[in-house]
């Protein structure tokens, strides 16, 4: 039986995988799982080795079929917790409420924050995926957040369905602050010569790159740019 969905530990990304995995009986294979989440098969393949090493999961391996090694199947083990984003949300709300807010400059506060987690999801980043230009990766990651994005152009990132549309102003505003710094920590630790200028909020959210050598944002300006109108939205994913 699974334990509790409290006090797994898992970040995003794991619980998703692990989340997936409990919904299929008889195994599955890191191709058809990394298809399936719309993820790259090192990434998936990552995840479920931890996942493996911390007793969660378990492998086994599919019956041969002619020659070759048989093909290596993930199950979730009878220890593995029960996993959903509500609990991350809501305590995302509370910090942020509760350290962000208390800030003297609750935006530059929630960006360094943001900055911060994304030069540990740099710093964690599969190793077969370092040295990219670090858009692609970036990219990835914010999926495995819950986003559905859209790239209108090479200078543009539109977010759709942001995970944290239900929480409310202003912690909605240090949220979108947190994940402008986690893009721009992410970016410069990668190496990447893109950065974030600006992040428009609005029902799609809009990221407007520019590359690192351009003149940076003077200090004390709004990180966070007009909100986006009607007129500049891409369409929806599908």
């Amino acid at each position: 039986m699974a334990n509790e969905t409290v006090g797994h530990g898992l970040g995003p990304t794991r619980a998703r995988v692990l989340n997936r995995l409990t919904e299929i009986d008889g195994g599955v294979g890191v191709s058809s799982l990394a298809k399936d989440l719309a993820l790259h098969p090192n990434t998936i393949r990552f995840h479920l080795e931890a996942l493996v090493d911390s007793g969660y999961a378990t492998r086994s391996h599919e019956a041969p079929k002619g020659q070759g090694r048989p093909k290596t199947l993930y199950h979730s083990s009878e220890t593995a917790p029960v996993v959903d984003g509500n609990h991350l949300r809501d305590l995302t709300q509370v910090l942020v409420r509760q350290l962000i807010h208390r800030a003297p400059d609750p935006g530059r506060a929630a960006e360094e924050v943001g900055r911060a987690w994304g030069e540990e999801v740099a710093a964690d980043a599969v190793p077969s995926r370092r040295g990219e230009d670090g858009i692609g990766t970036l990219l990835e990651h914010t999926q495995e957040m819950g986003f559905t994005i859209d790239t209108p152009d090479a200078e543009t990132i539109a977010f759709h369905s942001c995970p944290y549309r239900s929480v409310s102003q202003p912690t909605l505003s240090s949220i979108c602050q947190v994940h402008l710094g986690m893009m721009r920590g992410y970016l410069e630790s990668a190496g990447s010569r893109f950065d974030v200028d600006t992040l428009r909020p609005g029902v799609v959210c809009i990221a407007d790159l520019k590359l690192r050598d351009v003149e940076p944002t003077p200090d004390g300006e709004d990180v966070v740019g007009e909100p986006v109108t009607a007129d500049e939205l891409p369409p929806a994913a599908h």
